[in-house]
Order: C-alpha cells, then sequence, then structure tokens
C-alpha cells in the first residue's frame, strides 16, 4: 500500500483552473517589508506578529489594524526572532544584542528584560562577551512533572476482552472524566480541565496564602528628576531605550507579572529557550527563573554548531534542539537533545521551590522601585522648599538676623513678625508661591505615605511569604538535593526582610506626623501672610482665629523646629556603604531596633543600621545567592552532551515535532528538512527515542528516513501541520505556480501505510553509536518516493493553490492555532504582505475577505 492516501472527497472549494482553495482568514500588505522575514501567529488570540523594521515588532489583528508594538527606543539592537507562548499570553522578542523581551499579549507591555535574570551576578569583563552574541532561535514547552499522571487522564485505555467495565473506583473516575490528549496539549494546555489533584501532603504544600491578598498596586508616574533616583541598584542592567519602572507602572502589565497561574498549574514546568549563534542554549523556567546557559562538548571540537529550531513533547523532560553543525568533514544536520533531569528528580518540589523562587525574584523587582518611588517622592516634597529656605537664610546672615527657622518660630511664639520675614513672606513668597510650596510639599507626604501602605509593606508580606515557604522546603529536605539551600540562609532573608519592615513602619509613621505637621504649618503660613499683606489689626487676627479656627500650635512649632529644615525620615533613605558584623555581611534585628530608638529620642546613631539601601543591598545579595545555589544544582542535573547526525548538507529550511505514541514510554520525534543542494526533495527523518535522553545508543531506539522527491517543483518550505500532516511549499519550475501541500507523514494519518515506507532503520547500538556527534554519519538508507506531476503525484496531496494573477509570491511558512482552529501564516518573498489560511475549515470557502469570527470553544477575542 502507498506511503500517502489521497485526500477525501469532502475537501476544500475546488476552483476548475486553478485547484483547491483554503478559506482566507487574513490578508494584509505591509507598508514596510519584514525585515528580517519572521511571522508567528498568536495560538489562542487572532494575532500575527511581524518584524515590522529593525527594532520594532508590530502585532495586527486578523482585519489588518495594529493592535500594537514592542520596540526598542533609542537602541542600536535589532529584532531577529519572535515567539509566542504556547498559551498565546505572552509574545517573545530575540534581539540582536542577544537579549530577550517578554510582552503581554494583551497589552503590547514588556513585562521582563530577560537581562535582568541572566546577567546577575556576572562580572563586568565577562557582560560584553555575553551580550555580543546573536540569538537565532526561541521555543516555549509545557513539561509535565508527573507525566503518568496526566496520560491517565488523556489517554483513553483499550477496552477489556470479555467486555467487562473496570470497577475501581479510580478506574472509573478515569474513564468519566477523561479528556482527549489533542485538546489539552494543542498548544493550550489546561491543567484545571484535568481537575488532577495530589494527595493532601501535597495539598498542603501548594496551600498559597497570596491568592487571598489583595492585588499588587502600579507604581504612580513621578517627575523626571535624575538627582531623585537614590541608590542606583542594578540600574546598568536595563537595556538601552528601555525603563524598569515603566514595567511596574502598569496595573495590567503588573498583573501579567505576578499572575497566579504557577499555583494551579502544579504538575507543569513552562520552559524557554533562548538559542544563539555560538552553539549556546539558554534556559529558563517559570518565565523568569535562569537555569544556565549550555553547549556541545568542546572537546569536540566543532568549527559551527548552530541552532535551527527547538521542540519538546509534554510527556518529555527533553527538549530537542535542531543544528547545523560542521567540522572537517564539512556541514551536517544533527538532532541535540537537551536532558532537563532535574524535573523528574525533584518533583512535585520543583514546582514549589521555582515558583517561589520565581515570584520572589519579581518582588525584589518591585521592591527595589518601590523604594525609589518613595526616595523621588520625599525629594520632591523637599525640593521646592528647600530653595524658598535658601534665599531667605542668605538675606538673614547679609543682615545677622540669624536664621529662618528662628525667625518663624519667633513669629509664631511671640506674633511678632520682623521686617526682613515680613518682606519675605510679602514680596517673594506670596500667596503663588505658597500655593506651588504647599502643592509640592503635600502630594510628596501624600504619595510617601500611600507608597507605603499600598506597596512596600504588602510585598514585604509576600517576601516573607515566599521566604517562609522556601525554608520549610529547606528545613524538611536538609542536605537533599531537592532543594540544596541551606534552611539558614533563608532565615537570614527572613531576618533582613524583618529589619526592612521595622524601618518601613517607621517610614509611614514619620510620613503622617510630618504630613499633618506640615499641614498646620502651611496654613499658618497662608495665616500670616494674609496678616502681613493686609496689614491686619489684632482684632480682625481673633475675628478670623474664632472663625476658621486657631492654629495647632503644637504641630506647627514642631514642624518649624525639626522637619521643616531636615525630615525625620532622611536617614532612612540615606546612600551608606553595607554594614558588616562578626558574622559577615548582615544587619541585625537588635541592632536595627536600637538605632531606631536612638533616632526616636534625638541621640547618636550608627546611619548604616537605618539605610534601606544598605538593608536591600544585603538581602539582593543574600537572595541572589540562594538562587544561584538553586539553579546551579538544575544546571548539574541539564545536560546537552550527545547528538545524532541525521544528513549531511546545508540545511535551507527545517522543521521538527514530537509525538507520544501511547503505550510504551516512547515518543518519536520527526525532522523536516530541506537541503540546499536539493531543493526539490524534502527528508523526513523518524527518532524513536525515549522520555528522557542520556545518550544516544541506550535512549534512541531507532531512526529512520524518507524522501519525498517532487519532479518538475522547486520546495521553498516546510512546516509540520499536526501530528498527521506535513505542509510544503513548492512553486512549479516552469511557471513559477506557488501551491500548498498537505502530506500525511504517520501511520495514523494514512491507515497502514505511514511508517512502512520508510527506509531501513538505524536500531543497533553499533549503528547508533556511528551516527552520534561528533564524527558521526547519518546511516540511515532513505526510502525514496517520487512525486510527479497530475493525479497521481503532488495533485493528490494539494491544499491551496496560489493564484498566477495575484501579486503574492509565497515564500515562508507558519504554522500555529489550536483544535479545530489550526490556521498557517505565509509570507510573501519579498516580505510586503502576508496571507493567514485556515486550515480546519471544512467547507474550504474560497479566497473570501471574511474575519473568522471566534468560536464557542472560549476564545479570547483582541477588542481595543
Amino acid at each position: 500500500m502507498p506511503f500517502f492516501e489521497a485526500q477525501s472527497s469532502s475537501g476544500p472549494n475546488m476552483d476548475s483552473e486553478q485547484g483547491p482553495r483554503l478559506m482566507l482568514q487574513a490578508d494584509k500588505v505591509l507598508p514596510q517589508p519584514a525585515r528580517p522575514p519572521v511571522i508567528a501567529y498568536c495560538p489562542t488570540m487572532d494575532l500575527v506578529a511581524v518584524v515590522a523594521n529593525e527594532n520594532q515588532v508590530d502585532v495586527h489583528r486578523l482585519n489588518g489594524q495594529r493592535a500594537y508594538s514592542v520596540k526598542r527606543r533609542g537602541s542600536d539592537s535589532k529584532a531577529i526572532c519572535i515567539c509566542w507562548k504556547y498559551n498565546g499570553h505572552l509574545l517573545t522578542v530575540g534581539w540582536s544584542d542577544g537579549t530577550v523581551d517578554i510582552a503581554s499579549a494583551e497589552t503590547g507591555k514588556i513585562i521582563r528584560h530577560s537581562i535582568h535574570e541572566t546577567i546577575s551576578g556576572v562580572p563586568a569583563q565577562k557582560l560584553k562577551e555575553i551580550l555580543g552574541r546573536r540569538i537565532l532561535c526561541m521555543g516555549w514547552a509545557v513539561n509535565f512533572i508527573a507525566p503518568e499522571k496526566i496520560k491517565r487522564k488523556t489517554i483513553a485505555e483499550p477496552a477489556r476482552q470479555d467486555g467487562r467495565q473496570n470497577f475501581t473506583v479510580d478506574d472509573w473516575v478515569v474513564g468519566q472524566d477523561s479528556v482527549p490528549l489533542e485538546e489539552f496539549l494543542d498548544r493550550h494546555p489546561d491543567m484545571e480541565k484535568l481537575d488532577i489533584h495530589p494527595d493532601l501532603p501535597e495539598q498542603l504544600s501548594l496551600i498559597n496564602v497570596e491568592t487571598v491578598l489583595p492585588k499588587l498596586s502600579a507604581l504612580p508616574t513621578v517627575p523626571r528628576n535624575p538627582g531623585a533616583l537614590g541608590f542606583g541598584i542594578r540600574q546598568n542592567a536595563v537595556p538601552a531605550g528601555e525603563s524598569e519602572p515603566e514595567i511596574f507602572q502598569s496595573q495590567a502589565t503588573l498583573d501579567d507579572m505576578f499572575q497566579e497561574q504557577y499555583s494551579r498549574d502544579h504538575n507543569a514546568v513552562d520552559v524557554l529557550l533562548a538559542c544563539y549563534d555560538d552553539g549556546t542554549v539558554g534556559v529558563n523556567i517559570y518565565d523568569t527563573l535562569f537555569i544556565g546557559n549550555f553547549k556541545l562538548p568542546g572537546s569536540w571540537n566543532l568549527k559551527k554548531s548552530i541552532p535551527l529550531s527547538v521542540t519538546s513533547h509534554p510527556f518529555s523532560c527533553t527538549q530537542s534542539i535542531l543544528m547545523q553543525v560542521e567540522d572537517h568533514q564539512g556541514p551536517k544536520l544533527a538532532w541535540v537533545p537537551l536532558a532537563l533531569r532535574f524535573i523528574p528528580s525533584c518533583g512535585i518540589n520543583l514546582h514549589l521551590i521555582s515558583s517561589r523562587t520565581t515570584q520572589l525574584q519579581k518582588l525584589l523587582r518591585y521592591l527595589i522601585q518601590t523604594l525609589r518611588c518613595m526616595k523621588q517622592f520625599l525629594d520632591l516634597a523637599q525640593e521646592l522648599p528647600s530653595k524658598f529656605i535658601a534665599n531667605i537664610n542668605e538675606t538673614l546672615q547679609e543682615h545677622d538676623a540669624g536664621d529662618l527657622v528662628d525667625n518663624l518660630y519667633h513669629v509664631a511664639v511671640t506674633g511678632d513678625c520682623p521686617t526682613l520675614i515680613r518682606e519675605w513672606l510679602v514680596d517673594q513668597l506670596g500667596e503663588m508661591n505658597h500655593r506651588r510650596w504647599t502643592q509640592a510639599t503635600s502630594q510628596g507626604y501624600q504619595r510617601l505615605v500611600e507608597l507605603a501602605v499600598e506597596n512596600l509593606i504588602p510585598t514585604l508580606d509576600r517576601c516573607v511569604i515566599n521566604a517562609s515557604a522556601l525554608r520549610g522546603l529547606a528545613s524538611f529536605h536538609d542536605g537533599h538535593q531537592i532543594c540544596p539551600v541551606p534552611a539558614k540562609d533563608l532565615t537570614d532573608v527572613l531576618g533582613m526582610l524583618k529589619c526592612i519592615r521595622l524601618v518601613a513602619q517607621n517610614i509611614l509613621g514619620h510620613g503622617i506626623d510630618e504630613r499633618h505637621q506640615f499641614n498646620a504649618f502651611s496654613k499658618w503660613l497662608k495665616r500670616e501672610i494674609d496678616t502681613q499683606t493686609f496689614e491686619l489689626s489684632e482684632e480682625s487676627v481673633e475675628e478670623r482665629d474664632e472663625k476658621d479656627g486657631t492654629p495647632e500650635w503644637k504641630l506647627l512649632l514642631t514642624y518649624i523646629s525639626s522637619g521643616m529644615n531636615k525630615s525625620r525620615i532622611d536617614p532612612f533613605f540615606k546612600e551608606c556603604g553595607p554594614a558588616t558584623t562578626e558574622g559577615g555581611l548582615f544587619i541585625s534585628y537588635d541592632d536595627v531596633l536600637k538605632a531606631v530608638k536612638q533616632h526616636r529620642a534625638k541621640k547618636e546613631y550608627d546611619g548604616t543600621q537605618l539605610s534601606v539601601w544598605t538593608m536591600f543591598m544585603q538581602l539582593e545579595a543574600k537572595c541572589n545567592d540562594i538562587f544561584k545555589q538553586i539553579t546551579d544544582r538544575h544546571a548539574e542535573e541539564t545536560k546537552m552532551e550527545c547528538g545524532l547526525v541525521l544528513e549531511t548538507g546545508e540545511v535551507a529550511a527545517t522543521d521538527m515535532r514530537t509525538i507520544y505514541g501511547g503505550g510504551k514510554a516512547l515518543l518519536t520525534t520527526h525532522v523536516a528538512s530541506i537541503l540546499k543542494n536539493a531543493r526539490n526533495q524534502v527528508s523526513v527523518h523518524r527518532i524513536v527515542h525515549s522520555a528522557i535522553v542520556y545518550d544516544i545508543p541506550t535512549s534512541v531506539r531507532n531512526v529512520e528516513n524518507l524522501t519525498i522527491r517532487f519532479e518538475g517543483k522547486e520546495v521553498k518550505d516546510v512546516k509540520f501541520a499536526d501530528d498527521d500532516d506535513l505542509l510544503v511549499l513548492v512553486e512549479d519550475e516552469s511557471n513559477g505556480a506557488s501551491s500548498l501541500l498537505s502530506i500525511p507523514y504517520t501511520a495514523s494519518a494514512g491507515a497502514d501505510a505511514g511508517i512502512a515506507q520508510y527506509g531501513t532503520s538505524v536500531s543497533s547500538v553499533a549503528r547508533l553509536e556511528s551516527c552520534a556527534l561528533p564524527n558521526g554519519k547519518s546511516g540511515s538508507v532513505s526510502h525514496v518516493i517520487t512525486l510527479g506531476q497530475g493525479k497521481d503525484g503532488t495533485d493528490k496531496y494539494l491544499r491551496h493553490a496560489f493564484s498566477l494573477d495575484e501579486d503574492f509570491i509565497p515564500a515562508i511558512l507558519h504554522v500555529n492555532g489550536r483544535k479545530d482552529r489550526r490556521v498557517v501564516c505565509i509570507l510573501s518573498e519579498d516580505g510586503r504582505m502576508y496571507k493567514v489560511l485556515d486550515l480546519d475549515y471544512p467547507d474550504g470557502g474560497g479566497e473570501e475577505e471574511t474575519e473568522y469570527e471566534a468560536s464557542e470553544g472560549g476564545d479570547t477575542v483582541m477588542t481595543g
């Protein structure tokens, strides 16, 4: 029986002259060519992302309107590649400087600059080398921690031969609640749909108190004042043209950052791979936790190792990377597995540790920006008044008349106003400048208090929750590889957080007191300005006081004597060097409490014990050390030390997909490739391997190869549509007509035909070793199938025929979508136009200019 099976008669609409046509979802002419020619379709929202120009990525709706743009302002870096997260919530953009930005799919706001995590603690001399790498491709993946539980829910068990039902409670529940594997895994996994409950101890460990806390509030926008930024912690880590505070000034962006999906997806690990031109693969989990950079062994002496694409399967903890490697024998196409062995070894504790660590990382970023914002508003409250005070003090010194504090205190107590003070109140200050003074100082104190109540203290509470959870895990797994951090380190973190909270409470208390004191001072100052301006008599003043009330003398005199010249809050934001104790860089709670009491009593105190910057520096350093211990342990169990040579030659286009076949715990990775020196054929490689790949001989079961040759055609691109069909974009060499073919490549796609037509299998250990990198060669004998013209050739698999009349020459394919809503995006050869065609529309529909409406399956509709 032949490998391919003809399309059913209920296919897409047929045109008598041009052939079948897929339904056109959208098309758009771009204002300028996409450079580089990169396009990506969101799997859950009808959005198309294209590289509009070198430093900007535009995201369009299907009606052609631009939803938003992701750009680098004031930077020379260029957009190289784009990738949507499998659930469509995030858009990832790789830049030429080696950094990766993650944007919210709904708002387009950047929620993470990867540079914050990837270069944390990197020596300065290595920074240029790290940022000099060029990113080539990226890939999101979801890997299950306990895949067997998922399999029970998603894979239907065969019926018993005696026809009887299973009568155990567990089997009955599985049979009733099973979810189709395709529906769950189709790029939008829904952990809640599976309803997989852990046992009671796991349920208790997964309780997250943060879910009942109010959301963190967005930070307010502060006036631009470079001198009021406070201590410049990690300021150099912000990419050019981007501002870290902007990430926290949008409530929608903030909610995206601190989303609670990880508390629900306890059995899944989000993985982001970033591949660079030097063969380095960066691994991140849970969006922001950077595990490390990995490369093929240097002892292999490869001239080049260029990543081309990445893929994985949720049932496996192995990421498949397709690489173009080159040695003295020439270029080769190789399949390189990256095994994340820490996923099965840590179990559900991986979710607990990594998600808490990730959350703590984000909270530290939010905390430092909150402190900077508070410092800016404190400076705002003092900057303008200090100018007014400095001017009058200079005048008073010239006349040897004391200073403003003494004179205002004299006026408040005696009611007698000296001539110089009267002239200053009437001529220089006046009603307008008094209003400016009041507005600046009141706003500064008000914002300072609000930030302490709504931002600073809630952030510290969340830090304590996450650090306490990590300490509990560290205590339980003391000395075990699951949690390599000593419990004492996390106890130190909690101690530092306790110190910062004590300081925060004092900042809040002093802020409230000084705000009340200033309000009393402002009312009295306005009273004195009116009195001196209109030269009111004593009787008139008494009548006004009876009507408006007398000043609050205690608050007024306290502010004049202390708060007007120097705020009691200033010592908490003073820039000090690191404080040391006998135990090292650590400020104890007792020392801070002692300094706070001395500060209240107006006695001498150690400024480093009150400086919130010093405390944060030590907190950040300690947390970074903890993060490094965790990620180093994960990195030790991450291996990229083997590879399999698939074919020899330089490739023009590739794609890769991993499939779970059911039954045994084996997966099959299919690789489709087009060689530059053989543009008339497509090679399909089939690799059967275990879920965890340790090395090629023991983990790979067999390798097979199929070559599809097209007579009179040039193959331009190839992509896997799903687990059954392969999309091939070909161009007729005689007339230049382009067409899209859909070819089944597995046994399930074509009855019993698919797998039997692959070439001779390579399965013995000796032969597999001969195919392994670095010196291996392709050992599989390819089965060649030639497709000619006409009904028995390419016409049998034709899905879409492009019209020769339209000014559109297809060049690049991108397949994405979800169950029953899969589409293919096609970018033109000149990069000026793209089309979106529906692969799942049952009756075709032809090239109608119609935007597909959201189905009833809960699709997200993009608006606004």
